[in-house]
């Protein structure tokens, strides 16, 4: 009896010394990034403030499709040698917010500086606002590859708000090299860039096909 007390004693007392061991917080070395700078949305917010109270049309974003594997908190990538198909987290870099959040942001933002007489809303909207124009977005990859780089494939489409008639569609790709020994730094700048890129060219897109009237839908 007294020899299981004994071993028991020595069981407790080593369990207790390695909670304390395990359970001792160590530094927080996590990096926290947004897609879009806080100047980007301040200016955004000060341009949505000062658009017409009756616009010519509103063009209502609905929300981005994105795979739920790249939705994520914490930053997804791949190794450009691995063979078996497996994603990696980063272990210390975040997203502030869901990249489908922050790249509806940055499109609204090209979107109002392209359609200055136009309300851009972003879902969910008030149930007294009847978009003329929906637009959906689908991300179909966006990814990064280390260190080969980052694949930005997205579509695009443009319906009507009422008939849900689709006017327009087209699919946009980019690629951004980065460079062997690639930090979360670059990987979240070469993100940025290529999301601003791609909202620029589908600003410019959206510009010509609304000022034509949506050949004739709308």
């Amino acid at each position: 009896m007294k020899m299981i007390l004994s071993i028991l004693f020595v069981v407790f007392s080593c369990s207790g010394c390695s909670t304390n061991i395990i359970g001792k917080p160590g530094p927080d070395r996590s990096r926290v990034y947004l897609l879009q700078s806080t100047d980007d949305e301040e200016h955004d917010q000060r341009q949505s403030a000062e658009l017409p109270f009756k616009p010519e049309m509103i063009v209502g974003i609905n929300p981005i499709e994105i795979p739920e594997y790249l939705n994520s908190f914490r930053l997804i990538y791949k190794k450009e040698k691995d063979t078996n198909n497996r994603i990696f987290q980063h272990d210390f870099m975040r997203w502030g917010e869901p990249l489908a959040a922050g790249l509806s942001r940055i499109i609204r933002l090209y979107l109002n500086a392209a359609l200055p007489r136009n309300w851009v809303v972003v879902a969910p909207w008030a149930l007294w606002i009847n978009p003329d124009v929906i637009l959906q977005i689908t991300v179909e990859d966006w990814m990064p590859t280390l260190p080969d780089g980052v694949r930005l494939r997205i579509r695009c489409e443009f319906r009507t708000g009422k008939e849900k008639f689709s006017m327009y569609a087209k699919s946009y790709g980019d690629f951004v090299a980065l460079g062997a020994n690639s930090t979360e730094e670059s990987i979240v700048h070469a993100m940025h860039e290529m999301a601003n890129k791609f909202a620029s060219e589908l600003a410019s897109d959206a510009c010509d096909l609304l000022k034509n009237g949506a050949s004739g839908h709308l």
